[in-house]
């Protein structure tokens, strides 16, 4: 972490950094929630859907809604989920919580980016090469570590190749 200066340019970078830092403390809660929102939405279109998968037929559908046992709403959705299936699940349109955790996960990003400048902009040249320095050992550790496990795989993948 840099030093704090008497520069006063080198000062409020630091101090915005700090600010930054407040905020992205507020966004992280904020997320926690919304994963948590997103988490309960997920757990009831899963209770949904093996409720729906319940149905033998279409026609065991159609004359749930027929005995009004459920909704017209709820046949239309049921027949929707149970056409598409497995799909379904996988391949909904995201809920408007689901948008407004991927806003505040944007909006973290930029800020940690927003940080990191300030962060830079109050090092000393000497501390800024070394943090170069630093990061650069640290992606060529993960790009041997990404190489190796790619070996790993392909000498997995190879050994399950030659026994079938």
């Amino acid at each position: 972490m840099a030093k704090r200066y008497s520069d006063p340019k080198k000062a409020g970078a630091l101090m915005e950094a700090d600010a930054c830092d407040k905020v992205l403390r507020e966004l992280d809660r904020l997320i926690d929630k919304y994963v948590r929102h997103v988490d309960k939405e997920a757990d009831k279109r899963r209770e949904e859907f093996e409720l729906v998968m319940g149905y033998r037929s279409e026609a065991d559908i159609q004359e749930a809604y027929g005995w009004e046992f459920i909704t017209q709403a709820q046949y239309e959705r049921y027949l929707e989920i149970f056409r598409a299936g497995n799909s379904a699940m996988e391949n909904h349109e995201p809920t408007v919580t689901e948008r407004a955790l991927a806003i505040l996960r944007a909006f973290r990003r930029d800020l940690l980016q927003e940080q990191q400048e300030y962060r830079y902009e109050a090092m000393s040249p000497d501390e800024l090469r070394a943090e170069i320095q630093r990061r650069q050992a640290a992606e060529r550790a993960w790009n041997e570590r990404m190489k190796e496990l790619k070996a790993r795989r392909r000498s997995i993948e190879d050994a399950g190749g030659t026994h079938t």
